[in-house]
């Protein structure tokens, strides 16, 4: 068998096959480094992230960089301070409401049978229907989030969504995509007994809890500080840019909690969506015919900075119930 190369840096860890023996060796020997090439410190333990991530000089965007009016200037993810309170509370109450009453069914195209187009769509799905998007546009709300952040304004003019539904599609699509992604890829390579998964609606649930720890969909975010500070007991200075590497953190042997959907103030609020979100995709999977002894065999990555999608590149095999269109809970 051959073993990949280490990965060349912290940011090209996050779709390598492999990259766990280079997180567990820059957790025992490098646990806040600077890098040069990439022109930021690296937090990799379990101490450092955690000092990171709470300090209240650590901010999600440069100090220099305005956001100005566009929706970004609306979501609590890219705002500090006060602005950054009071956006964060408008989110929690309305992740609240969400929580509060089942995310409804969902019309699911059945993507010509394809696992990775299941995989992708599934998540926006799940929630364009929790906020009132009918079956119709689903494809095309699907369409503009896959499009990127400059497809977000049609979301608003087209839709009717507020850009807090906005920003609360955007951050689900890659990270749950991954959760349910990685998840299934922990089954077939036999990390957990496919059967007890079928039959066992909490072993599903701890199953997807295992993975949020073990393979982050999530491996890493970034801060920027806001004035000269000491991380740690390191001197940073104003405007460094700190790679925050949540993966790495959360399989640190001391470490007594998964960082994968972060800590502090910027924190992800949609941890529990996220996870019934997967639990509605991974119960559909598993219920099927879905051959998971063969994905592991050629499963690459989605090239991302900071995300790890496996992408399989096969077939439902008739894992889908009905000819075209499944409806399926989350």
């Amino acid at each position: 068998m051959n073993v990949p190369a280490p990965p060349a840096n912290a940011v090209a860890a996050a779709s390598h096959p492999n990259p766990y023996p280079y997180y567990a060796q820059l957790v025992a020997e490098a646990p806040f480094h600077y890098d040069r090439d990439l022109g930021a410190w690296i937090a990799a333990d379990a101490e450092h992230v955690e000092a990171v991530l709470q300090h209240p000089a650590a901010q999600v965007r440069p100090p220099s960089d305005a956001i100005g009016a566009e929706l970004l200037a609306h979501l609590a993810r890219f705002n500090n301070g006060d602005r950054h309170l009071a956006l964060r509370a408008r989110l929690d109450q309305q992740l609240k409401t969400y929580s509060e009453r089942a995310l409804g069914e969902v019309p699911l195209d059945a993507a010509d049978g394809d696992l990775d187009a299941f995989i992708q769509r599934y998540p926006i799905y799940a929630v364009a229907a929790a906020l009132g998007i009918g079956a119709s546009e689903l494809p095309a709300v699907f369409q503009c989030v896959s499009g990127g952040w400059n497809e977000a304004a049609q979301l608003v003019d087209d839709f009717g969504l507020s850009p807090t539904d906005v920003g609360l599609l955007f951050q689900t699509y890659d990270a749950t995509r991954g959760l349910i992604g990685n998840t299934v890829l922990a089954v077939s390579r036999g990390q957990y007994a496919l059967d007890q998964v079928r039959q066992r609606p909490d072993e599903l649930s701890s199953t997807i809890e295992k993975t949020i720890r073990d393979d982050s969909p999530v491996q890493n975010t970034r801060r920027y500080l806001a004035k000269d500070v000491r991380i740690a007991g390191t001197q940073v200075r104003q405007s460094d840019c700190i790679l925050v590497l949540l993966a790495a953190a959360n399989r640190d042997p001391v470490a007594t909690r998964a960082y994968t959907f972060g800590l502090g103030p910027h924190a992800c609020p949609g941890r529990q969506i996220a996870i019934s979100i997967a639990e509605g995709a991974l119960r559909h999977l598993f219920e099927g015919r879905l051959d998971t002894t063969s994905l592991a065999r050629s499963v690459t990555y989605l090239p991302s900075p900071n995300a790890r999608i496996p992408l399989f590149k096969r077939a439902l095999q008739n894992n889908v119930k009905d000819s075209g269109r499944s409806r399926t809970r989350p």
